[in-house]
């Protein structure tokens, strides 16, 4: 199994270390495909658990596309909110992520 990840978390509990990964493909982050690795204090990785898609490489439909910039993001959600252009905006981040719809992965 050949699976790209990322950290994401890493956190000290009692005398275990645990680190959550997150699924990437092309480093796109694969939604809702996360693991969680527990280390003991020697450095024995104790438990596993998690979930990840294979063989990402041969879905026929799973390509990178050309997105929409920040500033067509916010215009778009004022638009559809129906957000007065003048109105103060917070922070906007934008994530790209591969996600699974009808059985079949897009980004």
């Amino acid at each position: 199994m050949n699976v790209d990840s990322q950290p994401t978390n890493k956190e000290t509990k009692e005398s275990q270390t645990e680190v959550r990964l997150a699924q990437t493909y092309e480093n796109y982050k694969v939604y809702g495909q996360d693991l969680i690795v527990k280390v003991d204090k020697n450095g024995v990785i104790t438990t596993v658990s998690g979930k990840v898609v294979q063989n990402l490489d041969q879905q026929l439909n799973l390509t990178i596309t050309n997105f929409l910039s920040k500033n067509e993001v916010k215009s778009k959600l004022r638009d559809i909110l129906q957000i007065l252009s003048d109105a103060t905006a917070t922070k906007l981040s934008i994530e790209i992520l591969v996600y699974k719809k009808k059985e079949v992965y897009h980004s």
